[in-house]
């Protein structure tokens, strides 16, 4: 039997149409008009995070945002949070 990880990778490529970054306001309201969804994933206290000042860093409208998931675990916990939501997806289908 597939782990969850491996079941999310194997529908993440039968999902052509997920897109992994929308940095811009405007690209996020097109996805929005198109009927899209928008899942923002935070991870708290990122010792990554880039301050640039460029529009692509600013925070999209919260109210675009359809989903945000705390990414305070590891890669596991990341890819069940996305695999129970993309799992609700189907059952409201």
């Amino acid at each position: 039997m597939a782990s969850r990880q491996q079941r999310l990778k194997i529908r993440l490529i039968f999902y052509p149409e997920l897109v992994d970054h929308y940095s811009f306001p405007g690209k996020a309201k097109w996805l929005k008009d198109q009927g899209g969804l928008l899942w923002q994933i935070n991870r708290p206290n990122n010792p990554h995070v880039i301050k640039t000042g460029h529009s692509s860093g600013l925070p999209i409208d919260p109210s675009f945002i359809d989903e945000d998931i705390v990414n305070d675990g590891d890669v596991d916990d990341l890819c069940n949070s996305i695999a129970e939501l993309l799992e609700k997806l189907d059952g409201a289908s």
